[in-house]
């Protein structure tokens, strides 16, 4: 059976509008794979159809060789951090992290240790986004779709977070994007533009820069 995420004949559109055109896609295990786009290329479009939170005109996703009917999420595999915020206000962060599977949480992680008794609506966003992406990465997940991962997050954390995600990479196939290509294009091993409704895949940190520069 073959393994790895993959999406397949990706097509939506709004009215007459082609968001999506014919997206192909794969992840596998050891993939750090970067989706670059400007702002309103899609992206997180095509996030929400592989997870399952938005229909697409036409679709295809398999998970490990299994077609998802209904979105990815349906197989407990697939791990979604959206752009907006997911814990609830008003559960202390102790509560939330209690629903990890036990042992699965670095207790000793200083931002957790710091914030353990507070509601999650009284932490800064800098902090709330370090825990969510911690929490997506605790949790088991094989496959990881990170849409804006290191918003508004200082550049001493995204750094510690790049080391994170790269050591993690060892056993999850991770897709990621952020409208601050530098702070992805230095950790993926694979380079994806989305671009006029097509996704194609670049060969290089060099050849993005050019991309970006245009």
């Amino acid at each position: 059976m073959k393994g790895g995420m993959e999406v397949d004949s990706v097509i939506m559109r709004y009215g007459e509008h082609t968001v999506l055109s014919d997206v192909y896609l794969k992840c596998s295990v050891g993939d750090i794979v970067g989706i670059f786009g400007r702002n309103g290329s899609g992206k997180t479009t095509l996030f929400n159809i592989i997870y399952g939170t938005c229909k697409a005109e036409n679709s295809f996703v398999r998970i490990d060789g299994q077609v998802m009917e209904k979105g990815a999420f349906r197989c407990g595999k697939v791990g979604y951090l959206p752009q907006n915020d997911f814990f609830p206000e008003h559960l202390r962060i102790k509560e939330i992290f209690s629903l990890l599977p036990q042992g699965a949480a670095d207790m000793e992680d200083e931002v957790l240790v710091r914030v353990w008794e507070n509601r999650a609506g009284e932490l800064s966003g800098g902090e709330l986004r370090y825990l969510e992406i911690m929490y997506i990465l605790w949790s088991g997940f094989k496959y990881l779709i990170l849409d804006e991962p290191f918003s508004g997050l200082a550049p001493v954390v995204v750094e510690k977070l790049q080391g994170i995600l790269k050591g993690y990479s060892a056993e999850k196939g991770i897709i990621i994007a952020d409208h601050d290509y530098r702070s992805v294009a230095g950790m993926v091993n694979r380079f994806c533009m989305l671009d006029g409704g097509a996704l194609r895949e670049i060969g290089s940190l060099e050849e993005l820069r050019g991309i970006y520069l245009l």
